[in-house]
């Protein structure tokens, strides 16, 4: 199942490429998204890229009668991003997301534009699950949930530039 979305950030593009070249960053995002147990992040460069790992531990999400005996109750997620030449604005980026225990594959390529002084990630990206019967349902659960990562991004952010004390950060605005 195929899925496009984008994230307005609050912050111009230069604090943004900043942000997502600094590991802090991803560790406020685990924590925005609810990632509990054994979290590990790691930002590394190399060859001009930005490579990042995000590992950690999460409740499931509500499901219906009918997955939630396919999905056990905390998942183990492992994303993996990459950032060709390192995050600005015209930057290439792909991230692909692995749900130990759940039988979907999830790869995302994004991209930072500039629009009206900030900066939008975005995504297209496909859900896959190969499971007969009930694995379009699950791709659809998977999709829904989409909206709560973007909500764990742009809170990152504006716990990011709270942290970082970036006086040229504009107020929080709602997101369009």
């Amino acid at each position: 199942m195929l899925v496009d979305r984008a994230i307005t950030y609050v912050s111009p593009p230069h604090l943004v490429a900043s942000m997502l070249g600094d590991e802090r960053f991803y560790a406020l995002r685990a924590d925005a998204y609810g990632l509990l147990h054994d979290v590990e992040v790691t930002c590394s460069r190399g060859d001009g890229d930005v490579h990042v790992l995000t590992r950690g531990r999460a409740r499931a999400a509500d499901l219906d009668a009918r997955l939630s005996s396919l999905v056990p109750s905390f998942l183990t997620l492992t994303c993996v991003e990459v950032w060709e030449h390192g995050p600005r604005v015209g930057a290439n980026g792909t991230l692909a997301l692995d749900i130990a225990g759940v039988p979907t594959a999830i790869t995302a390529r994004s991209r930072l534009v500039e629009v009206e002084g900030r900066c939008v990630r975005e995504f297209s990206g496909d859900v896959r699950c190969n499971l007969p019967l009930v694995g379009r349902s699950l791709e659809k659960a998977v999709v829904a949930h989409v909206g709560t990562l973007l909500d764990a991004e742009v809170a990152a952010e504006r716990a990011y530039l709270g942290d970082a004390g970036c006086a040229d950060a504009p107020a929080a605005a709602p997101a369009p």
